[in-house]
């Protein structure tokens, strides 16, 4: 069959054409910490909230595990919790230190994230944005 064996020449036209669609897979495979990614990379105020709970509920996991990993080496290298007269006080603390660190954990490590968000926003030069702010809504 000699009509099918060459290739379809024909470009694309309109707005259709690959261009755009190109550009937009371009940027959807960019790099992490690339300068297409920090571009489309959100500062809204939602997309800081929902960081600063992500950072968040990993204090949650981490405060914890943490105070029981400090527990049990307590627990290991005091005398008095492995001796013969042990009431069992000292394995009390694997239970109680872990679930007190859990609210601290979670509000630590959330507003170290939200500060540190809110820092990277911040105008780079206040008394501009003062002036934007004292003249917003007057006509220039």
């Amino acid at each position: 069959m000699p009509g099918l064996s060459g290739t379809i020449k024909a470009k694309p036209r309109g707005i259709y054409a690959a261009g755009p669609i190109r550009a937009s897979l371009s940027a959807a495979r960019a790099a992490p910490g690339s300068a297409k990614l920090r571009a489309r990379e959100g500062t809204g105020m939602t997309d800081i909230v929902l960081k600063a709970l992500r950072a968040g509920l990993i204090g949650l996991m981490l405060g914890p595990l943490f105070g029981l990993i400090w527990v049990t080496g307590l627990m290991i290298f005091d005398l008095k919790c492995s001796g013969p007269g042990d009431s069992g006080g000292c394995a009390m603390g694997l239970l109680t230190v872990p679930a007190v660190l859990i609210a601290p954990s979670f509000v630590l490590f959330a507003a170290v994230s939200l500060a540190r968000s809110l820092w990277r926003v911040r105008p780079r030069d206040p008394a501009g944005a003062i002036r934007r702010l004292r003249n917003w809504g007057r006509e220039d």
